[in-house]
């Protein structure tokens, strides 16, 4: 991709063949994520300024697209296995919301520095971290009562920064997995002698 140009979502089938890119609006798309069905795709779509961001659904039978409600400025489209919630922040980061695809309704969560939102495979828990902080960690939110709970510091650790922040994925069974920076510092000089 070049600078200024816009980014989009392509499908590719997963044995072998020809990808195709999604057709909808002009979107910029960000960060995306599939229904469990399979039917349904969310995106942020950030085509003018961030503070104008919205995430959208399309529906991948009829190609209709539809904006999520009250999204206006939000990112992130994280959603639970269940199907029951997304998980997304403002564009600044300071705030973990969950929108309620049942009742259309969004409620702040957390209010801490927020990234990488990933959730548990049970949909019990939605992980992040939270790497602008004074003390980087990760964190998990439980679902059942929104108590937020530190799972590990990340204090020491030098991560991959990507352009839209540090990636973090989990494993089957909830544990974090990182990009750690191992990139070198080291001098060379090479001795060059003409034949």
């Amino acid at each position: 991709m070049t600078l200024g140009q816009r980014e989009h979502i392509y499908f590719a089938p997963a044995l072998s063949g020809v990808s195709h890119q999604l057709t909808v609006r002009d979107a910029n798309v960000v960060q995306d994520g599939w229904s469990p069905d399979g039917n349904s795709l969310f995106f942020s779509d950030v085509t003018s300024t961030s503070e104008e961001s919205v995430i959208r659904r399309v529906d991948l039978k009829t190609m209709q697209e539809e904006t999520v409600p009250e999204s206006r400025g939000h990112i992130g489209a994280s959603v639970s296995p269940d199907g029951k919630y997304l998980a997304a922040t403002k564009v600044d980061g300071q705030k973990l919301l969950l929108f309620n695809i049942a009742t259309q309704k969004w409620t702040e969560s957390a209010h801490v520095s927020v990234n990488a939102l990933r959730w548990s495979r049970d949909s019990q828990f939605v992980y992040f971290d939270t790497p602008s902080s004074a003390e980087p960690a990760i964190y998990r939110l439980r679902i059942s009562d929104r108590k937020v709970e530190a799972v590990t510091s990340l204090k020491d650790i030098r991560r991959v920064i990507l352009p839209f922040g540090a990636w973090m994925g989990l494993t089957p069974d909830g544990s974090p997995l990182l990009m750690r920076d191992t990139g070198t510092q080291e001098v060379y000089a090479l001795d060059f002698e003409e034949p």
